[in-house]
């Protein structure tokens, strides 16, 4: 065995919440999962549809209200936290879209039968979910507290990827605890870099 499997096994043993379940081919659409030689078709399409909407969000980031005709804090703008965002979801998006082309993506035909394997498909489901997520978040950014939105938008993130509803709450009692004291460790310290370390008042 690698060196490489015998690292993951050991993860595995140390965190089993971080293992994922097998898919249920009986849940899936006709034809079962996307096949792997479509895949890199899939993330090229992707990761120009996800770039262009993180390039979106920086971009009316940018012309929210800076703060410097009031002089304020320029870091205190309401833009900082989702320009910060969509310039994150950018910037992997670039480096998916680059995998994808060094794959061939962009050479694949497009079919019927790809695009029902893709929007049916169960990462399709998540990407849709998580791009939901974060133009809520930025949506209500500013009317809401910052410690309570960042804390339920991590609790949810982290909930979209880990929680499955065919299993009982008490078989993923411990995936929702992790997940709370995620959501409060990580949006109690960004608050408190901000506002102690950068002495800026987040909204």
């Amino acid at each position: 065995m690698r060196d490489g499997e015998l690292a993951a096994d050991y993860l595995m043993g140390m965190y089993p919440f971080a293992q994922l379940p097998e898919p249920d081919e009986s849940k899936l659409p006709d034809g079962g999962p996307m096949k792997e030689e479509n895949m890199p078709k899939a993330d090229f399409y992707t990761a120009i549809v996800l770039m262009g909407f993180g390039i979106l969000v920086l971009i009316l980031s940018l012309e929210m209200p800076t703060m410097a005709e009031q002089s304020k804090n320029p870091y205190a703008a309401p833009g900082i936290v989702p320009g910060l965002i969509g310039a994150i979801i950018a910037f992997l998006s670039g480096i998916m879209l680059i995998r994808a082309i060094r794959k061939g993506g962009y050479k694949k035909q497009i079919n019927a039968e790809v695009v029902k394997g893709f929007f049916t498909h169960e990462s399709t489901n998540r990407m849709v979910k998580t791009v939901l997520i974060c133009v809520l978040y930025s949506l209500l950014l500013g009317h809401v507290n910052f410690v309570l939105l960042t804390t339920l938008f991590i609790f949810v993130f982290v909930l979209t990827f880990e929680y499955s509803f065919r299993e009982s709450f008490r078989a993923q009692a411990r995936k929702v605890l992790m997940a709370a004291v995620l959501a409060i460790i990580t949006s109690g310290a960004v608050y408190g870099v901000f506002f102690y370390l950068f002495l800026v008042n987040l909204p």
